[in-house]
Formats: C-alpha cells, structure tokens, sequence
C-alpha cells in the first residue's frame, strides 16, 4: 500500500525536532503543514509596517489586575470585536458562565484579533463579564525590532550545528523548503504572543496551575505547552475544530515537551477519530461543547418552495472564501431559482477579500453578504454549502440540508466525510444536487439521511459536562 506524503512528512518531521530540540525549530508558522495557506495577503502586510496605530498601541491589558494576581486556571481565546463580546464565548460557548457560578477562580486571556486596537478596546471594558486579559496580535517590525533580530539569530544558530547533525534525504528536503530565514522570520508573530504572556504571567507572580488553550496546531500554542512544561504548569489543548480525512498537524504525535498534558474533546466522534490516528487514550478526554446550537427539526415540506435560500459559509481563510464567494456568484448567474447568502468568517477583513484579482463581479448583484446574527442566517436558509467549516453541524442540528462543495483534485476537507454523501464539483452539478434533493420522490430518502445525520452530529458535539471540565481543572 502506498504511504501518505502525509504520514511520511511529520515522520520525518518529528525526526528532525528530536534531533534538534534545542535549535527552537518548532517557532516556525510553515513546517506545521506541507501545504501553508495564509489568513492574510503579504502584499497587504507591508501597509501595517507604517501603521502608527499599531505602533503606539499596548501589547498587552489586564482589566482586573486583582483578580489576575489570584487565578489559579487561565483559559485563551479570541477577541473578534464588539459585536461578539458577549457571556457566550466565539469558542467556549457558555463554560465562562458556568465556571462562574461555581466559584472557579479563572482568567481570559483573549488574542486580539479585531481591527480595534488595545486602546479602544479598553473603553469597552463594561463588556467583559469575567477576569480578563487582552493580548495584542500583531508584531510591529519597527516596535518588536528585537525580535526579529531574535529570529535572525536563531536562524544563524541553526546553520551552525547543522552541519553538526545528520539528516536523510527526505529530512534535507524538509530544510531546504521549510526552515530557511523566511521562515524563521514569519515566526515573529508567535513569538511576540508568547512574550507577552510570559511577561504578563511572571510581572504577577501568579498562583497559575492549568493553562487551557484553543487547540488548532499553532506555533504559539507549541510554545505555550514547552513554557508550562518547564514552570510546572498543567496544560491543556481543547480542540474545538472539526476532523477531516486529511488529517490536521494536531492529529500526529509531536514531541512531548512541544505536547499539551490533556486534550479536551468536543464528543466521542472526535474521541474515537483521535485515537485511530493517534493514540493517547489516557490523555483524551471527552467534555463536550459549550457553543449553544440552533436545534430545529428537518422538515422536507420546506424544500418544495420555489425560491430557496442557500447560504455559503466559508473557512477564515481568503482563498476559502474567495472560492465560496465565486459559487455563489456562478450559482446566481444559472439559477433564477436560488437565492444565495454567503457569510464569512468574522476574522476576515472584506475590503481586502474584494481586492482579490481571481474574485468574480457579482454582475446581477443578486447575492446577499449577510450582517445577520448567525441563529438568524441559519433559520432563514434551506440549504448549505461548506468545505471546511464546522458550520455543517450547525446547519444539521437546525435541519438545514448540507452539501459539502470539493474542487477538482484536492483532498477532501469535508468535517462529515465520514457519513456526507452529497458532494458537489461545480455550480451546475450543486444546482443538480438541490433538485434532486428536493425532489418529492426522494422525501422519505431524504428524511432518513438527515436523521442520520443528526444522531452522528450529537455525537460529534455533545453538551458540555461541567463535573467533568470541573474535575480536570
């Protein structure tokens, strides 16, 4: 049978961090995918390089230093802006309430991902409902010049006992395309995160004895796990995401000092996923979700209308969207029939999506860019299209019907691979898919599917179990 490039990459991988533990090679964005997809476009980053905003702006605020100086468990999430500052958390769901009300002593420490700088953010500071810290994104080259000397050093540092270590063919692959200056470069931003948590952690001498974070594979992550590692902190990764068939990095077994001590799972189709692919039944545990989904019940009458509405959601990425973006477009130019809503992602800046040279003129503008709530997009819609995003087991919950849209030779990226059967290739084979769905000689075919599909996705989020987040914290 032949391997997947896949499995022999982190192999391979995997071999070159041991043989290197001490060159720091894990700070690097890149060797975390064989395949690296940005969340944002270089040619825009260099506007930020003058931006006297970020310059000035803090890295770090603590709105309530007295109640930091006494936390026993930090928990870190995502700033998005305003409008989602609410008790429910963008990843947590409602678990910060619910610690709360048990006298958990905690801290939020929250990524600011928005386009508000610190400063700004601090005259919202009525909106945050728990003991939180907002840590600054973004490295300035000017403002964080240190590090990117850092950087430079470490790269020095690793041309120097290269030629100390030996490498197989396929590991000096991995180097010559994957650790190279650039690369130690773009570890800034990562780096840059961890120092000021770490400044802010030891300016308080805390009495911290659980760091949770979001667990999506990310380089500070890694850096945040080596950390507690070494302060005897116990650390715990919660994948909140979606599995794929295309395994993620989290999905390989990464050296242990680079490695949480426990991994939170959303449900047990998640659980038995991760232990398939990689083991550590004894550090797996199964919490559930704290995210509230819409629960509706799939009723087939509601298809048989005229006119549908077809929401597009797409991943946080920019070439994701722009793909979804130019489905809807291509669907709306076919189909007099549909009604296409597309809903990004809220980290993503639109001005700089529509600058895209490869995006589609919406020529009929004939396409809805939804500033609805997402309860509301969801019970508005009659069907979604998706790739990658867990947005397919909400649509499930709310009896939307799912069609999971795969480009031409590629992977499948589809979070329900494992029980979808409805894949389109194109705007006119998705146009054929929803009327042979809605077709009334399919109900009782159709009706069955989704109730399938709804038993695995109770699975795949389960409700959260507070005695058992509250035992491991």
């Amino acid at each position: 049978m032949k391997k997947n490039i896949s499995e022999i990459y982190f192999k391979k991988l995997f071999k070159i961090l041991n043989k290197t533990s001490h060159l720091k090679l894990f700070y690097l964005p890149e060797i975390n995918s064989i395949n690296y997809f940005s969340r944002d476009y270089d040619i825009n980053r260099y506007k930020n390089f003058l931006s006297i905003k970020k310059l000035l702006d803090k890295d770090y605020f603590i709105f309530n230093p007295k109640k930091f100086k006494n936390t026993k468990v930090v928990f870190l999430s995502h700033y998005l802006g305003k409008k989602l500052l609410c008790e429910q958390d963008f990843y947590y769901g409602n678990l910060f309430k619910i610690l709360k009300s048990k006298k958990i002593n905690f801290t939020v420490f929250m990524l600011n991902k928005s386009s508000e700088s610190i400063n700004e953010i601090k005259k919202n500071s009525k909106n945050f409902k728990y003991s939180t810290v907002i840590i600054n994104n973004y490295s300035h080259p000017i403002k964080d010049f240190k590090i990117i000397i850092y950087t430079v050093f470490l790269y020095i540092r690793f041309l120097i006992s290269r030629n100390k270590i030996k490498f197989d063919s396929f590991e000096n692959r991995i180097i010559k395309n994957k650790i190279n200056l650039k690369s130690f470069l773009k570890a800034r931003t990562s780096i840059k995160i961890f120092n000021t948590f770490k400044t802010v952690i030891e300016k308080y001498e805390n009495k911290i004895k659980k760091f949770v974070t979001t667990y999506e594979g990310h380089v500070f992550e890694k850096i945040i796990f080596d950390y507690c590692k070494k302060k005897e902190i116990a650390s715990v990764g919660y994948f909140f995401s979606v599995i794929r068939k295309e395994k993620s990095c989290v999905l390989y077994p990464y050296p242990d000092y680079i490695s949480p001590n426990k991994l939170f799972l959303t449900g047990h189709v998640v659980k038995n996923f991760f232990i398939k692919n990689l083991g550590l039944n004894n550090k797996i545990i199964v919490v559930g979700s704290g995210r509230n989904f819409i629960k509706k019940k799939f009723e087939f009458k509601n298809l048989l209308k005229n006119k549908i509405k077809v929401l597009f959601c797409p991943e946080g990425i920019y070439p994701e969207s722009v793909t979804m973006y130019n489905l809807a477009v291509r669907i709306s130019e076919i189909s007099k029939d549909i009604f296409p809503i597309i809903r990004f992602h809220p980290e993503l800046d639109q001005k700089k999506l529509f600058n895209d040279q490869q995006i589609l003129k919406n020529s009929f503008n004939n396409i809805e860019i939804s500033k609805n709530s997402l309860e509301y997009d969801i019970l508005e819609s009659d069907f979604l299209i998706y790739r990658g995003s867990s947005m397919c087991v909400n649509a499930v919950f709310a009896g939307v019907f799912p069609i999971y849209f795969k480009q031409k030779q590629e992977n499948s990226i589809d979070p329900l691979f494992e029980v979808n059967k409805y894949i389109a290739h194109s705007a006119d084979h998705l146009l054929s898919l929803i009327n042979k769905v809605k077709n009334p000689h399919n109900a009782s075919k159709i009706n069955k599917y989704m109730l399938s599909l709804r038993n695995y996705s109770s699975s795949y989020f389960e409700n959260l179990n507070t005695n058992i987040i509250i035992k491991n914290l």
